[in-house]
């Protein structure tokens, strides 16, 4: 069965700007049928009580995020922490951005990736050494979750500095790291005017865990069903594919949190209802 689950910054973002606590908004949510939170490591680290917090109002963590410096750094002991976390509070996947480019060594990416030559763009990404070390990093932890039953997984990212923002970066990564799991953002793949379908064609099969940000052509965020992003549709893939795991509403930037996310778990779960 499809959960629905949010993101907890929203909910500290929502009770920031209605005055009500965060557990009242996580009470709300969980009238809705939200069953789970994406958090940050970073949050869970500083916050010790975070977990309880929201255990206590029958919130599951679908997935623990985090960004990393893999590129110039050994990353180690902060990957350790991120599964020791998952592990800790019953969370299956995490999600790590591993690192970005300089200025220009993205806008060479780019161009080369613009150029739709597959084996052109590997050749740059073999060669590059903080992609490499981005590609070590990411197999290290990839090694370590699964000995611990947690999938590590990276998404499509919106940003020009990350080799995670074209489908050609993406698959170079999945190819090179065989335990990395993959996490769809329906959103991500328009920021960098990537067709979603050819994406969906690509990474859909091997799909583990699901970010539904809707947007429109501006990029401006929107509640999920009412923005330019095929969210229906892509559910009703999901759907059909088998799959069971989480989707989860994105929205950062949202003038009311609130009602954004009331707006993308009812939308959400009418889906999943509608085609069940």
């Amino acid at each position: 069965m499809i959960k629905v689950s949010v993101f907890y910054d929203h909910v500290r973002e929502a009770s920031r700007q209605t005055g009500k606590s965060e557990n009242e908004i996580l009470r709300e949510l969980y009238l809705e049928r939200v069953r789970g939170l994406e958090i940050r490591l970073e949050d869970l680290l500083e916050d010790h009580e975070l977990y309880s917090r929201i255990s206590d109002e029958g919130l599951k963590i679908s997935c623990i995020y985090e960004f990393y410096e893999m590129e110039k750094k050994d990353e180690t002991a902060k990957g350790r922490k991120h599964i020791d976390a998952a592990v800790r509070t019953g969370c299956s996947r995490i999600l790590v951005v591993p690192g970005f480019l300089e200025k220009e060594e993205a806008e060479e990416f780019h161009a080369i990736a613009d150029r739709e030559d597959e084996s052109v763009l590997e050749a740059y990404m073999q060669t590059n050494h903080k992609l490499q070390n981005m590609c070590r990093g990411l197999s290290r932890m990839a090694v370590w979750g699964k000995e611990k039953n947690v999938k590590v997984t990276v998404e499509d990212f919106d940003d020009h500095a990350s080799p995670l923002s074209r489908i050609g970066g993406i698959r170079w990564f999945l190819k090179k790291v065989p335990d990395l799991g993959f996490t769809f953002d329906m959103g991500n793949f328009a920021y960098m005017q990537e067709d979603i379908w050819k994406a969906w064609k690509v990474f859909g099969p091997s799909t583990v865990h699901v970010h539904c940000k809707d947007r429109f052509r501006s990029l401006e965020p929107a509640a999920a069903g009412t923005g330019d992003i095929p969210i229906g549709e892509l559910v009703g893939k999901l759907r059909k594919k088998g799959y069971r795991g989480w989707l989860a509403a994105e929205h950062f930037g949202a003038a009311d949190q609130e009602a954004f996310m009331l707006g993308s778990v009812r939308f959400l779960i009418k889906e999943c209802t509608e085609q069940s």
